[in-house]
């Protein structure tokens, strides 16, 4: 059977655009969703200040 993996990036801050407000709360409300209604296997959030991911060595999910 397969297994369900999600990414969720949510950036606010870009360095030659101008910022976006709600980048990182949606990718936050989407990584809830996929855990929480969607019971995803995995899900991965990408933003400005996520946690890395465990790993040897750890993944970095700050962009």
């Amino acid at each position: 059977m397969g297994r369900n993996w999600a990414i969720a990036i949510g950036i606010n801050n870009y360095d030659s655009l101008q910022p976006l407000k709600y980048a990182q709360r949606d990718a936050e409300a989407m990584e809830a969703w996929f855990k929480q209604e969607a019971s995803f296997d995995q899900v991965f959030l990408f933003t400005e200040d996520s946690p890395d991911i465990p790993a040897n060595p750890p993944i970095s999910t700050s962009l």
